[in-house]
């Protein structure tokens, strides 16, 4: 009976839990979920990003929309090392799979300038400079490949 029991146990758990590969260079959308702008942005700090849609490995949904990213902002440096006024830069770097693993992003980024002229968000008028507005989207690719567990 505890032989049965254990091939039915084993036999389901690999039903629950099947693994899909996420290939390398699979697309990832993001979007910006706030307005970032160099006012605020002088040095690296994390800012927010999250996945704009699902990302399907044979109809599986391996990385969710709605899934946090790690991305930062700072200004651009100059020749001298110091920091560019009028020149920020985003840089997207990771992202949680749905079973954890963290995937990495090949060079993924977004540069803004302070000569861009800015639509208001929420209606509010967005501040002279550069800014990557919020709902801003960018796609990017996933970097090496990843094992996925997936429901």
């Amino acid at each position: 009976m505890k032989k049965i029991f254990s091939v039915i146990f084993v036999a389901s758990s690999s039903y629950i839990f099947a693994q899909t590969n996420l290939r390398e260079n699979t697309q990832v959308s993001f979007r910006a979920t706030e307005t970032i702008h160099e006012k605020f942005y002088k040095t690296k700090a994390p800012v927010s990003f999250e996945v704009a849609e699902d990302v399907l490995v044979k109809g599986k949904v391996v990385i969710a929309k709605g899934t946090p990213a790690t991305a930062e902002a700072g200004l651009t440096l100059d020749r001298k090392g110091r920091p560019a006024k009028g020149n920020l830069r985003v840089d997207i770097k990771e992202v949680k799979a749905v079973d954890g693993t963290t995937v990495k992003l090949n060079d993924c980024w977004i540069a803004a300038t302070a000569d861009q002229r800015h639509p208001k968000v929420d209606g509010k008028k967005v501040a002279k400079g550069a800014a990557v507005i919020k709902n801003t989207k960018k796609n990017c690719s996933t970097s090496g490949k990843y094992e996925i567990n997936v429901n």
